[in-house]
């Protein structure tokens, strides 16, 4: 719950004006490739607005998610790994919107996440998997453009 609730914050934070209303729950597929190493998050926006994803709130196209220690872990069993952060990644974002990731309507974003981001051992990369990951997205700012 703590994670939602952060996670709501940063990314309404992000667009600067957003309020709750403007809240879009992210429903998205966690597909697993462990012949690859990697897994993939794909997120299909079914609304008729473009919806706008924060860096907290969505990897960018390297695999990476500000604030990701807190945000995003991988459940193998009763054991959870959290990715690992890059030191230095997180810079500024001017304006704040620049940073935001712009979904148009009906549009499918997807973004594979390599293994090496987590401290996986060896022995437990071929076993099941879950991703405790709750995104949200928002309306997107009035001025944000696609």
């Amino acid at each position: 719950m703590i994670r939602s609730l952060c996670l709501v914050v940063l990314a309404a934070s992000a667009a600067g004006c957003a309020t709750s209303s403007d809240l879009i729950p992210i429903d998205y597929e966690f597909l697993d490739y462990p012949e690859e190493s990697r897994f993939e998050l794909v997120y299909r926006n079914v609304t008729d607005q473009i919806v706008c994803l924060a860096p907290e709130a969505w990897p960018d196209s390297a695999g990476r998610i500000a604030g990701a220690p807190q945000i995003i872990v991988l459940v193998i069993g009763n054991t959870g790994f959290p990715v690992t952060a890059e030191p230095g990644f997180w810079g500024h974002c001017d304006p704040v919107d620049a940073c935001l990731i712009h979904v148009a309507p009906r549009e499918v974003l997807s973004v594979s996440i390599p293994y090496s981001s987590f401290t996986i051992p060896k022995e437990l990369q071929d076993k099941p998997k879950e991703l405790d990951f709750e995104a949200v997205g928002m309306s997107c700012p009035r001025n944000g453009g696609e």
